[in-house]
């Protein structure tokens, strides 16, 4: 997990994976509030299906989700946990988050 020094959002999460996907996908984002150690209130869930070849670029489309609002806010001061979930074993996986802050807040 790691400390949010500004309010921000996220605006945008790619990966690659050694190993082709085919089924359901899910990108989560968890917080803990201020007084809470571990990340465990879900803020953000994006489900989707991919059907792609190994080492092949993926973006999420990071609007709509299913719980959340678009581009996942995260509020300054607080510890956050990232998951995401792939149909199959990924091995070896990169991943890329673009994150907009707010460095008047």
């Amino acid at each position: 997990s790691f400390i949010v020094p500004y309010n921000a959002t996220i605006e945008k999460v790619c990966f690659r994976s050694e190993i082709a996907q085919n089924g359901d996908l899910s990108f989560r984002v968890l917080e803990a509030s201020d007084a809470t150690e571990v990340p465990g209130t879900l803020i953000y869930r994006k489900e989707t299906t991919v059907d792609i070849a190994d080492d092949v670029y993926q973006e999420l489309d990071m609007t709509s989700p299913g719980i959340g609002s678009d581009y996942a806010p995260l509020t300054k001061g607080r510890a956050y946990i990232f998951y995401l979930s792939t149909p199959s074993n990924s091995l070896d996986t990169n991943i890329t988050m673009v994150f907009k802050w707010d460095i008047t807040s």
